[in-house]
């Protein structure tokens, strides 16, 4: 490739197609708190080495700020976490258990709804998954109302953690990703009329 920088820029790797990727382990010690996650993957969306310079040091900063907030994690109660790190922890667990958000009022509705011969509701499948996974007893309701409120990960699954509230970074992010999409269609698309 030729680039000497590259060197200089570690945890920087292409996948087996040529698009750069930022690949860096998570320290043992701090693997609890990111839910057993070993790894932080992120792709650069490029192949264009310019561009990956350019995008490593965003992404080496996210992973930093992410090891920060976990090692935050560690050393205190998770339910003295601000609040941005506990909707991160619950939104990991969900990623890593293939769930989405849904408010603890339409869990419920929807498991008063259910009948009992189409197997366990939502809400029961939540609910065995954090007694299975987080240890947090189901029956006892006071238990398990200061054991879910001590718990992000339970929070976020059985719906009672308010999602996380999109910043203005959070915008312009999805709007860049959204023109470069739109853009490469565009140009993919005028480069197929110039050959035709």
């Amino acid at each position: 490739m030729g680039y000497q920088w590259l060197r200089r820029m570690p945890y920087l790797q292409t996948t087996r197609h040529g698009v750069f990727k930022y690949r860096r382990t998570i320290p043992p010690a701090l693997r609890e708190a990111a839910c057993g996650r070993r790894e932080f993957n992120k792709s650069l969306g490029t192949r264009d080495p310019q561009e990956a310079k350019k995008l490593w040091a965003a992404v080496n900063l996210e992973f930093e700020r992410y090891i920060s907030d976990l090692e935050a994690y560690a050393n205190i109660p998770t339910n003295e976490a601000p609040v941005d790190v506990q909707q991160r922890i619950g939104a990991e667990f969900l990623k890593k258990h293939s769930l989405i958000s849904i408010p603890l009022a339409e869990l419920r509705r929807q498991h008063e709804l259910h009948e009992d011969h189409l197997g366990p509701s939502e809400f029961e499948k939540r609910s065995a998954l954090v007694q299975e996974l987080l240890g947090i007893p189901m029956d006892d309701a006071l238990e398990r109302e200061q054991a879910v409120s001590s718990s992000p990960e339970a929070r976020a699954a059985l719906g009672t953690m308010s999602p996380p509230s999109y910043r203005l970074s959070d915008a312009k992010r999805d709007y860049f990703a959204e023109k470069s999409i739109d853009l490469s269609h565009t140009s993919r698309s005028a480069a197929r009329v110039r050959t035709h």
